[in-house]
């Protein structure tokens, strides 16, 4: 298992830390987060980590998380390969 570093630990909270205000605010529309991060700084790894908290503090609610890769070639592959591998078959993805 892999080890976050702690900008990493800080992302992952910030990011849940925004997902629970939109959760509880009461208005609909515009409940939308972005996550940019550079180049090898683990995106996918924290994405892992946060959707894995984000579950396990809400299991009462239904939540999708939709993942958009731009960009040619095949990187929204390599990030489902990569999420199947680290959720190890929960929460289920669908490609």
């Amino acid at each position: 298992m892999k080890i976050a570093k702690d900008y990493q630990n800080n992302a992952v909270d910030e990011l849940l830390i925004k997902s629970k205000w939109l959760l509880v605010k009461h208005n609909k529309d515009k409940k939308t987060i972005v996550f940019q991060s550079p180049t090898g700084s683990g995106k996918t790894f924290m994405m892992s980590q946060y959707i894995t908290e984000l579950i396990k503090e809400n299991e009462d609610k239904d939540i999708c998380f939709l993942w958009f890769s731009i960009g040619k070639g095949e990187l929204h592959k390599q990030s489902y390969d990569s999420l199947n591998v680290i959720f190890q078959g929960y929460p289920e993805c669908y490609l």
